[in-house]
């Protein structure tokens, strides 16, 4: 939930008329709306929402699922990038409002939002 978190306080530095904003964000949910997406798109100056291979948090909640009778409210911000391996490392740009079908998954996994860029996080036992 820390992705989450940093969008509605990056939305929260706009308001407050803390200029210019950026933030980068890693694994996020859906956090709102569209209204909400199209919102914070255009008022903060750089935002870039990193998604890793399978990561399963970025797909919740569950957008429209066609054929399946699901309409959620719930829309991702643009703009997305996606790393689509880790080795060699290679990503894309997602084009579209934050929904690109382009860079949709079936697959899912858990294992992938503890890790980004190659990095690993884990628990320690203390």
């Amino acid at each position: 939930l820390g992705a989450a978190i940093a969008t509605l306080a990056t939305l929260n530095f706009t308001r407050m008329q803390i200029q210019p904003v950026f933030v980068y964000t890693y694994g996020c949910p859906r956090v709102g709306n569209l209204e909400f997406s199209e919102y914070f798109t255009d008022s903060v100056v750089v935002h870039w929402r990193v998604v890793n291979v399978h990561d399963v948090v970025p797909t919740l909640p569950l957008a429209n699922v066609q054929g399946h009778g699901i309409i959620s409210p719930y829309h991702h911000s643009a703009i997305e990038i996606w790393y689509t391996s880790d080795e060699p490392l290679q990503y894309k740009q997602c084009p579209g409002n934050g929904e690109s079908v382009e860079c949709d998954y079936v697959e899912r996994s858990a294992n992938d939002h503890l890790e980004y860029m190659n990095l690993h996080e884990t628990c320690l036992d203390v």
